[in-house]
This record gives C-alpha cells, sequence and structure tokens, in this order.
C-alpha cells in the first residue's frame, strides 16, 4: 500500500491510495466495539483554508444535516484521538463532509477538508472505511484518489474508487485494455465507481496513470 492512506481494521485490506499507508489490526477494532477505548467527545480539527473552499466550494456550506449520522461515524473511527487516527485524516473536520454516491455499488464516499489539504473516504462492504488525504498541488498531479480491492483470497475483480474532483477539474477516465474510455461521474466534487476491472485497465486522474489490474493481484482474470 502507498503513504498516507489510513484504513480502519474492519476495512478490506486491499486499499491502495495516491501515496504508502497504514494497515489497523483486527484485534484494535475489536477493543473499539467493546468500548475498551476511551476518548473525549470532541474531536481537534484543523481549520479550513480558504483556498480549499475556493477549489472546493461545497466545504462554504456549513456543516450537512443530511450527512449529520455519516459525520459522527467518520469521526469516531477516522477522527483524533480515535487509535485508529493518522495523519491529517485524524484531524480532519468532519463536521463539513460530504456524501457521494459510488455508482454500481451501495456503498458511499465522502469528502472532507483537513487545513490546506482535502481528504476523500471510502466506505467499505464490512462497514470500515479507507481514506486519504493529499494538498490541492497533489490533487492537480493526479493523487487525489482512493481505491479499494477484493481481500486476498477473494475471486472477485471489483475494484472500488473515488477521486477528489475540485471545481474547474475534469473528471476522471477509465481506459480498458481493449481501448473503451469510460468517463466517471462527478457527484459532489468526487467521482466514485465500482468498477469490473480486466487486466490492462487504467484510471486516468488528470496527468497521472494508474493500472487498475494492480488492485487485484493473483485474482485477476
Amino acid at each position: 500500500m502507498k503513504r498516507n492512506t489510513v484504513l480502519t481494521a474492519s476495512c478490506a485490506l486491499a486499499a491502495i491510495a495516491g501515496s504508502a499507508g497504514v494497515a489497523l489490526a483486527a484485534a484494535q477494532q475489536d477493543r473499539l466495539e467493546r468500548g475498551a477505548v476511551e476518548r473525549p467527545a470532541a474531536q481537534q480539527v484543523l481549520p479550513t483554508r480558504p483556498e480549499v473552499k475556493r477549489a472546493f466550494p461545497t466545504f462554504n456550506d456549513g456543516p450537512s444535516v443530511a450527512d449529520a449520522a455519516s459525520q459522527r461515524s467518520l469521526r469516531d473511527q477516522l477522527g483524533a484521538p480515535s487509535e485508529f487516527a493518522h495523519g491529517r485524516v485524524g484531524v480532519a473536520d468532519f463536521r463539513l463532509a460530504r456524501s457521494s454516491s459510488v455508482a454500481g455499488a451501495s456503498s458511499r464516499a465522502w469528502l472532507a477538508p483537513s487545513g490546506d489539504e482535502v481528504c476523500a473516504v471510502l466506505e467499505a462492504t464490512d462497514g470500515g472505511y479507507a481514506a486519504t488525504c493529499h494538498t490541492l498541488r497533489a490533487i492537480s498531479e493526479g493523487k487525489g484518489w482512493v481505491a479499494l480491492g477484493p481481500g486476498p483470497k477473494s475471486s472477485s475483480t471489483s475494484v472500488t474508487v473515488a477521486v477528489l474532483v475540485p471545481a474547474g477539474g475534469e473528471a476522471p477516465v477509465v481506459e480498458r485494455a481493449d481501448g473503451a474510455v469510460r468517463r466517471l461521474d462527478v457527484d459532489g466534487a468526487i467521482a466514485a465507481a465500482a468498477l469490473s476491472v480486466r487486466e490492462g485497465d487504467s484510471l486516468v486522474v488528470g496527468p497521472a496513470k494508474v493500472r487498475l489490474d494492480a488492485f487485484v493481484g493473483d485474482s485477476k482474470p
């Protein structure tokens, strides 16, 4: 996995993002679920920088009542001082998190500000999360994405991706090995989809191209 990616322990351990990551032991998740971890009710967050609000105007609208339950869940699992908190995800302002549908799946994706960075969060089918945070410059370089692949013992070839798309940015594109091209729909500054992947398929995010079959490993067709 790549740097700056966070996984809750209940999340499938096949997540990859724009830079290595951190996987959390199932024992820690069990302790959290049993209430063995004590933490303050208030999360310490970084104030959102003005340039981030300009690039992602949705953050100017303040806390979303419609997303309140999801925001609490994100804060509890990923926000400091949760033992799953890591780097900028841990101090993201989940009060401003905005949800998005994931095309082809029942799960959700979110974006949330963290100081001068923006975080992309994907919900796993088992209820966990995978997240990554990046600066506006890194996002413009094609690093503002996170992906979840099937577990190592799964025969599935489905990969779920979420890509941050700032105001005026281009939607990401899936390029199939056979030459077919699919532009992903953007919903609330994030494009998210569950994809059936074959060898040679790629995700194009700005100037960057990422091989999607790398997320499937030995189970790719």
